[in-house]
């Protein structure tokens, strides 16, 4: 039986869990920097939260980890 964290894992590839995980690869500062821009002009970005609509993560967080996936694909 698939649970609701692992389809929330296949879509976003990362649970608010695995941010605590210090084990968990980040990104470079580069990389990292391009995904935020990406999700900054995405019409689906909150910017007084900094959430994803589509997935309602904390993308300055979320963008960090190399497991991590848009939920609509852009990075």
């Amino acid at each position: 039986m698939e649970t609701p964290w692992k389809k929330y894992k296949e879509k976003n590839g990362i649970t608010p869990l695995d941010l605590i995980n210090p084990t968990l690869t980040r990104v470079s500062d580069e990389q990292y920097d391009q995904r935020l821009g990406i999700c900054k002009a995405c019409p689906s970005f909150l910017h007084m939260t900094n959430q994803c609509k589509k997935c309602g993560c904390f993308m300055n967080f979320k963008a960090k980890y190399q497991i991590s996936k848009c939920p609509i694909g852009k990075w």
